[in-house]
């Protein structure tokens, strides 16, 4: 059994039997039932999810046995950050500070 590492196929054009382009592979996804895909980036509309089991050979290109996408890729959400936490006193003398304060009123320290 050889396996595929994620750095082998992302950025590589995916090829059909045929010989045309397909799209762009972008990652790598799985299902909880343990299958795995190629999201593929096509130029004619959203990303798709094509099963690696479809990729017949993986060299400068990926070639696909077939280009029937089990699914539509769905965008990622990108993670926020948490807002940074607002002191409520200086911590430089401790003097309470007022809501959006950027220097404390008392010995002038700067907040941002």
């Amino acid at each position: 059994m050889s396996y595929v590492r994620r750095e082998d196929v992302v950025g590589k054009k995916a090829i059909t039997p045929e010989g045309n382009s397909f799209g762009e592979v972008k990652d790598i996804a799985f299902s909880l039932d343990g299958t795995v895909g190629l999201v593929i980036s096509a130029p004619s509309g959203p990303d798709v999810i094509i099963p690696i089991k479809q990729a017949s050979a993986i060299g400068e290109f990926v070639l696909l046995s077939s280009a029937e996408p089990i699914a539509t890729a769905q965008p990622v959400q990108p993670r926020s950050t948490p807002p940074a936490a607002i002191p409520t006193s200086c911590p430089s003398c401790g003097n309470p500070l007022k809501p959006n304060a950027k220097f404390c009123g008392k010995c002038g320290h700067r907040l941002t």
